[in-house]
């Protein structure tokens, strides 16, 4: 049976993401505690889409930190919840 990581990674190495996007992101979720990987597994699963969604916040969220733009960061973030809430939906 496969971990809530494998199954992550597997979606990750199938996308169409860059190596270095597809690094950035395994970086992070390697870092993550199995039992948090669960829910992020599932939702993966159900919509592999999702994978681009994630790399993309990951690089917002980057560049957002980089330039020190706190009202780029609330964007981000205020983007983020609108997604997650949709997906409760």
């Amino acid at each position: 049976m496969k971990t809530n990581f494998e199954k992550i990674k597997s979606f990750i190495d199938s996308s169409h993401l860059s190596e270095n996007d597809k690094k950035d992101l395994l970086d992070i979720f390697g870092k993550a505690d199995e039992t948090d990987l669960v829910e992020i597994a599932d939702l993966i699963e159900n919509d592999p889409s999702l994978v681009s969604s994630l790399s993309d916040n990951l690089k917002a969220k980057r560049i957002a930190l980089g330039a020190k733009n706190g009202d780029l960061w609330s964007k981000i973030l205020a983007e983020e919840k609108s997604q997650l809430e949709g997906l409760e939906n």
